[in-house]
């Protein structure tokens, strides 16, 4: 079997949850079929890991533009059973042969239920892209029923595939750097408003009470924006706050590993990367009781309710109070992560694959 992968994102993002899943696609099925992709520049730090071979280390509107085109022609020529999806990318929607087999990946519908904070022609995409879809791949049972029940899309076309921990153990084990912040509790990625952050910070005032040299050290995102640091000003974090923009993979280990807790407070999300990142690394979490996270977490963190100050304090507080409750969640950790792998991705998405040039050979053209 031929599967061509449309890897843009390789391109536009320099590291992220899509990327990864792209770059895993890619190294997980090398072995099982013949695949391909077209990035020639990129430097996104996953790919960058994996790509034997020339890239080109440029990241601009220029290099997007060549690497559309070049993937439109590959498309065009359609020398491949089947062409995956793995974004919301759409440029390439008219030129995709009617007899090519199609594969997409949604990972989420943020932009349905948080509009403001995303492009107004996603909705649109989204549709042409369900619409040209043979088969498709939701990474979590809360992205199948937003298809389901926002675009009304078939419940038996869409098939659930969760994604894995690209942490090993080794590469944990391995890991001895020092802890350098003393005791803290870790925020990682964005900082977005369905992310939850302001509520995350008016939540640690009443934990900062009870451990007053805590330290919060909040990784990725961009530098705080005015409107972040006044919220971190009212709540009078200033001096307990670290951000962190730009870490290492082998960093960011170190920072999951030595903290207190990871906590991720958001509203919405399609997975959930981060919990499997914490529980490898023996790191106890504390998390919105958001469907994936549940899938995701299942009895290992302490849930709270993200609408709820109050609940977020107190489920960092139970944490931080108790050594018995930390073991107890760490050990809940590793057992969960025995359910998630990329091995178990890949083989879950040649299913998926085969599934598809079935339903795509009974359409009429």
């Amino acid at each position: 079997m031929k599967v061509f992968i449309e890897s843009n994102v390789l391109t536009w993002q320099k590291k992220g949850g899509v990327s990864r899943y792209v770059v895993e696609l890619l190294k997980g099925l090398k072995s099982k079929v013949n695949i391909s992709n077209i990035t020639l520049f990129s430097r996104n730090i996953f790919y960058k890991k994996h790509k034997r071979g020339f890239i080109i280390p440029l990241r601009s509107r220029l290099a997007i533009r060549v690497n559309k085109f070049l993937i439109k022609r590959a498309i065009i020529k359609g020398e491949f059973d089947v062409l995956h999806i793995p974004s919301l990318e759409d440029y390439f929607i008219d030129v995709i042969r009617k007899d090519t087999v199609v594969v997409i990946t949604i990972h989420d519908l943020i932009s349905e239920h948080y509009p403001k904070e995303f492009g107004l022609d996603i909705k649109s995409r989204v549709a042409n892209l369900l619409q040209r879809a043979d088969r498709i791949i939701a990474i979590s049972n809360q992205t199948k029923t937003d298809l389901f029940t926002i675009y009304d899309v078939p419940e038996d076309k869409i098939d659930v595939i969760y994604h894995g921990c690209s942490f090993t153990e080794e590469d944990v084990l391995k890991n001895n750097e020092p802890n350098q912040f003393g005791d803290y509790i870790l925020y990682v990625g964005y900082r977005s408003g369905y992310k939850n952050f302001e509520n995350f910070c008016k939540a640690l005032p009443k934990v900062l009470k009870s451990f007053q040299d805590l330290k919060v050290v909040v990784v990725g995102g961009r530098k705080f924006a005015a409107y972040e640091k006044d919220i971190i000003k009212k709540a009078s974090l200033a001096k307990n706050i670290i951000h962190l923009e730009n870490v290492s993979e082998d960093k960011l280990i170190t920072l999951y590993k030595h903290a207190k807790t990871f906590v991720f407070p958001s509203k919405y999300e399609g997975f959930g990367l981060p919990i499997l990142e914490a529980f490898i690394c023996g790191t106890p979490v504390v998390c919105s009781n958001i469907g994936p996270f549940s899938e995701v977490g299942g009895v290992a963190p302490l849930y709270f309710d993200p609408e709820k100050v109050s609940d977020i304090s107190d489920a960092i507080l139970a944490v931080m109070q108790s050594s018995k409750l930390q073991s107890e969640m760490v050990q809940r950790g590793y057992i969960q992560l025995n359910k998630f792998s990329w091995e178990q991705t890949i083989n879950s998405t040649l299913k998926c694959y085969n599934i598809a040039r079935q339903a795509a050979s009974a359409k009429v053209f």
